[in-house]
């Protein structure tokens, strides 16, 4: 009898150890730490960066994305303001410069604290409506006060440019590349892996139809 009472409480204590080992692994497989905030929650995440603005807007300033920017963005105007002469193409144009490098740059900080954040659905509002709502404004004011003409196409130009340059800078980010904090990469290094990212980037979206729909083929099958 004793020997029966002594092999029930050892095997309810190995019970009691597998169940404590799965939990533990369900929790960590569930729970992924953020490696750049340390924090999981974006609005954790927001607030460290509002809290110290000197340090995540000034000092964190994405230099990169701001390039980028002026890169995709200038010729927008060029092109919408070249039938009024080099005198407004040239003010479009330095116009577009300045705002479009101050506000991605600032843009990206918030982009490459947030990148891991959850979330993520609304991570992606925040980076993809909200911010690019704010800075689209505020260009758009600049443009007006600077007297840029044809501005409506220019804006709407740039704002297609804009939110698919966003994305981007999510996805790179997300990749390791266009970095300017900790786990920055020299600029030669991202300038080489951008032409497999674009291509990964401007493929996602199919291959996720694709994986849709061979989840829903599989299903009405398997029905």
């Amino acid at each position: 009898m004793a020997s029966r009472v002594a092999v029930q409480v050892a095997v309810n204590t190995q019970q009691h150890r597998i169940v404590i080992l799965l939990a533990s692994k369900l929790h960590s497989m569930r729970v992924k730490p953020n490696p750049v905030s340390g924090d999981l929650s974006v609005w954790s995440v927001l607030c460290q960066l509002l809290s110290h603005p000197v340090h995540s807007f000034i000092i964190g300033w994405n230099w990169k994305a701001a390039a980028l920017s002026v890169v995709l963005r200038v010729p927008v105007y060029v092109g919408t303001t070249s039938r009024y002469g080099w005198r407004a193409v040239t003010l479009a144009a330095a116009v577009e410069a300045l705002f479009s490098a101050a506000a991605a740059g600032v843009y990206a900080a918030f982009t490459e604290a947030l990148r891991y954040a959850v979330p993520q659905v609304v991570v992606a509002a925040f980076l993809l409506l909200v911010l690019p709502a704010i800075t689209m404004a505020l260009d758009g004011a600049f443009h007006y006060v600077m007297h840029t003409p044809n501005l409506v196409a220019g804006m709407s130009v740039s704002l297609a440019v804009s939110i698919v340059s966003y994305a981007f800078n999510w996805y790179s980010m997300r990749q390791g590349t266009l970095l300017v904090g900790p786990k920055a990469r020299s600029l030669a290094s991202d300038i080489a892996s951008l032409p497999l990212l674009i291509a990964r980037f401007l493929l996602a979206p199919f291959l996720l139809l694709w994986r849709a729909m061979r989840f829903l083929s599989s299903s009405v099958v398997e029905d």
